[in-house]
């Protein structure tokens, strides 16, 4: 197994470039032949988005983000770190 690790700085709170630079590194990890693009913690969101995730509008638009960025990937596994909600609004980190 190969296994891309993507050393980025995310910005925190840009959503869209933050995407953007995922999106860019695992077009470069298919190229470059992984079986599995990594990005570091809360990448999408930034880290560390401090008070941002108390921010229902925020943590809308990062879960959105993530939704979008999972119908462009293939085959190949990608993994980065986000936020998300459960069914009663608690803050949590881990989406399957």
């Amino acid at each position: 197994m190969k296994i891309a690790i993507c050393q980025a700085n995310p910005i925190i709170g840009d959503i869209k470039g933050n995407r953007n630079k995922i999106l860019e590194g695992y077009e470069k990890g298919i190229k470059d032949g992984a079986d599995i693009v990594v990005f570091p913690e809360l990448f999408l969101c930034g880290y560390p988005p401090l008070d941002l995730v108390e921010k229902k509008e925020f943590r809308e638009e990062v879960i959105k983000t993530a939704s979008e960025i999972a119908t462009k990937t293939n085959s190949v596994g990608l993994l980065f770190g986000s936020i998300t909600e459960d069914y009663e609004d608690n803050i949590g980190t881990n989406v399957y």
